[in-house]
């Protein structure tokens, strides 16, 4: 019988081993501060060495356990996630803008005559006085929030874009409308955040201690997006003055996502250097929803720390040996723009 020889795929971009223990410290100190109600840095937290705590489990019964600050940063430096169950810690999230309350009924009671029917409402937590309230009377689903919907969708789209990399450089297909999905969830995680800010200051301001001034805020129809960012200081009395670099890496992505969604100019390319960065950026756009929840004093969510530590990018060539330069300028991605722009 005949062997057959099974040439590997070969996938132009692969991902890096390096992690930041930097971010991984901020993580924890965050995690930590949430869960027991404090407000140390790392290095108190670390000082503590070794935490004992009493977790009641699900038949009631009292368990002990210990911990510490190195075993959670070891825990996310291995796993580049977080797995609470590991430590026995409960979920944390805010509930607020995390919590995607789902309706959903596949029935259909009609009532009387036949004019009305069943229906369920539910009310959003940003406000008592908050006037909308999701109604369905037969078969659908209301939901009251995207967060976790977007941001998984961002760890999905960059999985898929790295793993299935020997699809990029063939027109059209599922790689390319992954990439787009990618660069509109990275955009859109950012704005939908700064919605549900101004909403809950809105109709639920006193109870965050925050100031809702709508002649200085505005609308938030037709607002540019740096306005919507103002909002954080002027409603939280914290201004997002620390973001710059994640600021520039969030432009490239919106800039890209611009041109895919209008194709203004009706042309584009990219080579898979350009590629390899675009994905890179996205522990940046989780730095700066980390750097945006704190102004507003909320807490981060599982899928936040694995946007933060999700491995770069990088590009592999096919022929290693050749010797390559660096890629000018005005190739790639940057030659699909109008000089005047």
């Amino acid at each position: 019988m005949d062997s057959q020889i099974i040439t590997p795929k070969y996938l132009p971009l692969c991902i890096t081993e390096d992690i930041d223990v930097e971010i991984i410290s901020l993580i924890v100190k965050r995690i930590l501060n949430y869960l027991f109600n404090k407000k140390l840095s790392a290095s108190e937290w670390k000082k503590l060495r070794q935490f004992d705590c009493t977790v009641v489990n699900s038949n009631g019964v009292p368990e002990n356990y210990h911990f510490s600050f190195k075993d959670i940063c070891l825990h996310l430096k291995q796993n580049r996630k977080f797995n609470r169950a590991v430590f026995k810690f409960p979920q944390f999230f805010c509930y607020w803008i995390d919590n995607e309350m789902t309706l959903s009924t596949n029935i259909y009671c009609p009532t009387g005559n036949g004019e009305e029917s069943i229906s369920f409402v539910f009310n959003t937590s940003l406000g008592n006085d908050f006037p909308i309230k999701p109604c369905i009377d037969r078969e659908g689903a209301a939901f009251a929030s995207m967060q976790y919907t977007i941001l998984t969708e961002i760890l999905r789209s960059r999985h898929y874009l790295v793993e299935h990399s020997d699809e990029l450089l063939q027109p059209g297909g599922v790689w390319l409308s992954t990439l787009i999905s990618y660069f509109n969830s990275c955009v859109s995680i950012v704005e939908i955040t700064l919605i549900q800010l101004y909403y809950k200051a809105k109709y639920d301001g006193p109870s965050k201690n925050w100031v809702f001034d709508e002649e200085r805020l505005g609308s938030t129809i037709c607002r540019k997006f740096e306005d919507k960012l103002h909002w954080i200081g002027q409603i939280t009395g914290k201004p997002l003055d620390d973001a710059k670099d994640e600021m520039e890496s969030f432009n490239v992505v919106k800039n890209i996502r611009n041109h895919l969604n209008h194709f203004d100019p009706p042309l584009f390319a990219y080579t898979i250097e350009d590629v390899a960065s675009w994905l890179s950026l996205v522990n940046d756009i989780g730095m700066l929803l980390f750097k945006i929840r704190s102004k507003m004093d909320i807490c981060i969510n599982d899928q936040i720390v694995e946007l933060m530590l999700l491995p770069k990018v990088n590009f592999v060539p096919n022929h290693p040996d050749t010797i390559r330069y660096p890629q000018k300028p005005n190739v790639g991605y940057q030659s699909c723009h109008f000089i005047h722009r």
